[in-house]
């Protein structure tokens, strides 16, 4: 029964609770964590504060992780971009394997965060991806009411200013690409690795390209061969936009074409890149009849193949973002004006997009002619 001060005990349980009135008229126990009556007697105190300002614990501070994470994917599911739902999704992966998918969301602790950032620095992940994690765990607890108690105990690892970006040489990138032609597995990677290298689309935007996407004679919008960045398929709004094809985007672009085709893509809204439907086939080559694709959706990934391919020739570490900055260190060496490339790139925000009205989709066409020129022997390479 509870005291005067409206602490009491459990049977079985060495902590003192007190019982507060949620929001929806219902009482609920709630342990202080302490096994000292007078330490109970001052958590009391402040978890009665928190509930006058309706900071209490919810129902939810029950939840296993697990419950929470499912729940919480499927509320961004519904109302974030599909990318950022798949990226969220595969961060609370980490954290249920870390902190333990059974854990009670309020016995997560202080400790435990920095345990977490901890192992998983342990593990090769950069400081960014782990507060990005834990960013999602934040969040969960914000709304179980549990956040409060964590916040003064938390700190975010500190992020290096500069930037993990790098350009790679000519060299370097014809050295990429003569090891992906040697392996029909690569195909895909190769094709990506040159249409990021000479267009800045970023390996998102090449994944969601529909076959309606791909204009090979040019029309209204541009005269040229290009491509056309959905929104839904980019990360910002400035993303939405014409890519022109150069001549090595051109052949890898066929080149893709020609793949999906063989894979049952014919539709102007079937994908570029079918989606794999079985985890354990290697194809090599898609002429021979595999029927495992969906190309209704597209290609999730080709991580494996990337890591594989870069370790093969001897640029460990070399990430597929980075041809994107490879794209736009060549553009600006080869002299293209720092605002046609931040539209090629996707980089305009939309009061710049009302300050450079004046820049058309020439402008950008003889941007990608210049990057294609900043490395003259991938054409020789490509035989193109």
């Amino acid at each position: 029964m509870p005291s005067g001060d409206g602490l009491f005990r459990k049977r079985g349980s060495p902590y003192w609770y007190t019982r507060l009135k949620g929001a929806d008229g219902r009482w609920r126990d709630i342990s202080t964590k302490c096994t000292v009556y007078k330490e109970a007697k001052k958590v009391r105190s402040q978890i009665s504060a928190r509930a006058v300002e309706g900071t209490a614990p919810t129902e939810m501070a029950k939840w296993k992780l697990s419950r929470a994470a499912d729940d919480f994917v499927n509320y961004r599911v519904r109302t974030k971009a599909a990318r950022t739902a798949s990226a969220e999704r595969f961060r609370l992966r980490a954290l249920e394997r870390v902190l333990g998918r059974d854990k009670r969301l309020d016995a997560i602790t202080a400790a435990d965060l920095r345990r977490y950032q901890v192992e998983r620095l342990d593990e090769g992940r950069r400081p960014a991806t782990i507060n990005s994690e834990l960013r999602c765990l934040r969040q969960i607890l914000k709304a179980a009411k549990l956040w409060n108690r964590l916040r003064e105990d938390y700190k975010q690892l500190d992020v290096p200013r500069e930037s993990p970006n790098h350009a790679l040489t000519s060299a370097q990138f014809n050295q990429l690409v003569m090891t992906a032609k040697a392996n029909p597995n690569w195909q895909v990677a190769l094709c990506a690795a040159i249409l990021a290298s000479q267009t800045t689309a970023r390996s998102w935007e090449i994944k969601n390209l529909h076959l309606g996407d791909v204009v090979l004679t040019g029309d209204t919008a541009c005269p040229r061969p290009h491509l056309k960045i959905r929104r839904a398929g980019t990360k910002t709004n400035a993303g939405v936009r014409i890519l022109p094809l150069n001549r090595p985007a051109l052949w890898a672009v066929n080149r893709l074409l020609c793949r999906a085709a063989a894979l049952g893509a014919t539709s102007g809204e079937h994908f570029l890149l079918p989606a794999d439907l079985s985890r354990h086939t290697k194809l090599s080559d898609p002429l021979h009849g595999y029927s495992g694709f969906d190309p209704s959706r597209h290609q999730a990934t080709w991580r494996s193949a990337w890591r594989n391919l870069t370790t093969a020739a001897r640029l460990p570490g070399v990430r597929f973002h980075d041809l994107r900055h490879t794209s736009i260190t060549d553009g600006r060496r080869q002299g293209v004006p720092i605002e046609t490339m931040m539209r090629l790139a996707g980089h305009v925000s939309p009061e710049m997009t009302t300050y450079y009205t004046h820049l058309g989709n020439d402008d950008v066409a003889e941007a990608v002619a210049r990057i294609e020129a900043a490395n003259p022997s991938l054409v020789q390479l490509l035989g193109i």
